[in-house]
């Protein structure tokens, strides 16, 4: 299936009962387009549109914890924002926003995930786990930090914030 027959696919009514194993089908589908470097940018980024519905798609069907399908989503628009660009427009190369849906994922302060930290090898399996996913969430900005102007304080934050993964599990 091309680019065009899975947005065509995605916007029919078909797509409402779609399993989440074909969530992920059409997922690992679209991060190939994406990062196929034949095709040509406009096809490359709809193709990362595709993966983005297809991770809301997939956590919809399987009840996902959100930080797990927002991961997903941190990673598709970091690799989007590295390799075409930032865009200040709220959309798929917007990294004010990536950065906004990053905190409301985390849904902790620094503070409470670092005292958490502090101590995570002695915590129970679901904190361990929160913790993990919360490094999921951050790690991809790594990449995308530089973007931010020099002095910005959202620059700073995600800075603490990367600082902060080397002690998570």
């Amino acid at each position: 299936m091309g680019v065009g027959d899975l947005e065509n696919f995605l916007s029919s009514p078909a797509a409402q009962s779609v399993s989440g194993q074909t969530w992920e089908a059409i997922r690992e589908r679209a991060v190939g387009g994406m990062q196929n470097p034949v095709l040509p940018a406009d096809v490359r980024l709809r193709w990362a549109a595709l993966a983005i519905s297809a991770v809301r798609g997939k956590s919809t069907a399987e009840s996902m914890d959100s930080r797990v399908s927002a991961a997903a989503e941190v990673h598709v628009r970091s690799y989007v924002i590295c390799e075409f660009g930032r865009v200040d427009d709220g959309n798929l190369q917007d990294l004010e926003s990536l950065t906004r849906l990053m905190f409301h994922a985390i849904g902790m302060s620094r503070e409470q995930v670092a005292a958490s930290a502090a101590d995570w090898r002695n915590s129970g399996r679901a904190e361990m786990l929160t913790l993990r996913r919360i490094k999921n969430l951050v790690t991809p900005l790594k990449e995308v930090v530089h973007l931010f102007e020099p002095g910005d304080p959202r620059r700073a934050e995600v800075e603490d914030w990367l600082a902060l993964t080397s002690r998570l599990p």
